[in-house]
């Protein structure tokens, strides 16, 4: 079967993006001295030892730039303006005007900014590394591209065509304009599976985890990487996709069923980095997803409060089972549900003058997702002047100084808020102190 000359097109293209961002700067993270984070572009010969390095898993609430690398479509983008004016003065790719969760996170920690997995040059991992995707599901069906099927040879002929590293290519899951598993071509048939990407599911997230895990391995030894990966804290936020764009497949199940389905899928997730030597887990649960501008504009609140209460119920069930089952498991478990309900029913008590409507986008309560005017051919939106007085950005994500509150309340917060943890003293307890 012959490769269809576009599609080699856009593969060679994408292949020669991903090599050439290897190799400069990435344009989209910048250097945040604003915030007292040292650059780290010293550290490239020298691992240098934390006492809990930060990796982050998620969605678009904890992307800090990682869709900069996916051609996926718009709405899974924030790479333009208005995104991250107020803080950055440039689009880095975060779903706010500013900062997110886990840049505060990383701040209070005395941690430097956690980028992105796909910063170009950016291998050290001492820090930790932030693996989030906007739109990401724990399941992988969950915004999930088209498969095709092609001869490796075809492939091959053209990567030497443009002169690119076979071997270097073929040992690593690349994600560009489309994604390839050239680990898992057959090789009897010289098959090679091609799927474009809309989203980084949690469990390709987690991929790209074991692959830190092998790289420090072999560049600090078993016994530095187990310290290391041990006295990390690992922070989680996903559902809110699988929740409001279920996968067709999953039509016929019932709420509760599917709930279960994703919940599993997030729990394999968490024993792989338990296995892998993780100990300190940090996760949010959902918030209000009817308060949202969005659901609002669009009037599905009901099903979407339903869905949310008996998510946010079987998560903290499992959470539980878990720390009864894993030997020395320690969490955080943030309750983003009444943290975000709260300043929406008393917005004053928390500095917000709007809580309904969007700081930008359009339509009724700015619901409509037109921010930037770059999506679903949508050039029109409007920009409040004061991104501080919104809890909400656009109509999906808060804003910088929403994130900066609920990141706080992270840190400091009260047993009611945080559970077991609070982030200060999980990132407080050292290896010594843990199961292993």
């Amino acid at each position: 079967m012959a490769i269809p000359y576009c599609k080699i097109l856009q593969l060679c293209l994408g292949l020669s993006l991903i090599f050439h961002n290897f190799s400069l700067a990435n344009p989209f993270i910048v250097d945040d001295h604003r915030q007292g984070h040292q650059n780290n572009n010293n550290l490239s010969t020298k691992l240098i030892r934390l006492t809990s390095p930060l990796f982050v898993f998620g969605d678009s609430l904890f992307d800090p730039g990682n869709n900069n690398y996916i051609d996926t479509n718009p709405n899974f983008w924030s790479n333009f303006l208005p995104y991250g004016e107020t803080h950055f003065e440039i689009a880095t790719g975060r779903f706010s005007n500013g900062r997110i969760i886990p840049d505060f996170i990383a701040k209070y920690a005395n941690l430097p900014l956690i980028p992105p997995y796909f910063q170009s040059g950016y291998k050290q991992f001492s820090y930790g590394v932030n693996f989030a995707s906007g739109g990401a599901g724990a399941l992988v069906e969950t915004h999930q591209g088209k498969v095709s099927c092609y001869r490796w040879q075809d492939v091959k002929d053209h990567l030497l065509f443009l002169r690119l590293d076979i071997d270097a290519v073929s040992r690593t899951i690349l994600i560009t304009s489309i994604i390839c598993y050239f680990s898992i071509f057959n090789i009897s048939s010289h098959v090679i599976i091609i799927r474009s990407l809309q989203a980084i599911s949690l469990k390709e997230q987690m991929m790209y985890f074991k692959d830190v895990e092998k790289q420090l391995r072999k560049r600090i030894g078993d016994r530095e990487t187990q310290e290391l990966l041990s006295n990390a804290v690992y922070m989680f936020d996903i559902g809110v996709n699988d929740l409001s764009e279920p996968d067709p497949m999953y039509r016929n199940f019932t709420s509760q069923d599917y709930i279960d389905i994703i919940v599993a899928n997030f729990t394999d997730v968490l024993k792989e980095v338990y296995k892998a030597g993780g100990r300190k887990f940090v996760l949010l649960n959902l918030l209000p997803l009817d308060c949202t501008p969005c659901a609002r504009a669009q009037n599905n609140a009901e099903k979407l409060a339903e869905l949310v209460n008996q998510f946010n119920e079987a998560l903290s069930r499992e959470f539980k089972k878990l720390e009864k089952q894993l030997n020395g498991f320690l969490y955080s478990e943030f309750d983003f549900f009444t943290a975000v309900n709260d300043r929406i029913q008393n917005p004053s008590r928390y500095g917000f003058k709007e809580v309904r409507n969007a700081c930008c986008g359009s339509g009724i309560y700015r619901g409509n997702y037109s921010c930037g005017g770059k999506r679903d051919g949508e050039c029109d939106y409007e920009l409040c002047d004061n991104p501080q007085d919104y809890f909400f950005f656009d109509c999906h994500h808060p804003s910088e100084k929403a994130y900066e509150q609920i990141a706080e309340l992270m840190w400091n917060g009260p047993p009611s808020m945080v559970g077991q943890y609070n982030l200060k003293s999980l990132f407080e307890i050292q290896s010594r102190e843990l199961a292993l």
